[in-house]
């Protein structure tokens, strides 16, 4: 009788410890390198010579992160959210390199 009621007392805390371990989400910070990129490169950071201030990395995010609430505010498909991100990278890079190019 002892034995069945400590088996049945593990399987409670085999329970408790499984609902601790479900309750964490795997894909917690998908996509968090995109959204650092974005905003460093919306921040002024060059991806050719290496310049950038950390004040301009820290506008670039906060411009990229309005971006996305007003996104969210207007209604968009989250998914869309993706597209917009490499949208902003691209014009960034472009911008960047017609401004090193210009310099030559």
């Amino acid at each position: 009788m002892a034995r069945i009621e400590k088996e049945e007392k593990d399987m409670d805390y085999q329970k408790e410890y499984r609902k601790w371990l479900d309750s964490g989400v795997l894909t917690a910070a998908e996509q968090a390198e995109l959204e650092a990129i974005a905003g460093c490169t919306i921040g002024g950071v060059s991806p050719t010579c290496c310049i950038g201030t950390v004040g301009g990395v820290l506008v670039g995010v906060l411009v990229f992160e309005l971006l996305k609430i007003v996104l969210q505010f207007l209604g968009v498909n989250p998914y869309y959210n993706y597209i917009v991100q490499g949208l902003v990278i691209v014009t960034a890079v472009a911008m960047d390199i017609r401004k090193y190019v210009a310099k030559k």
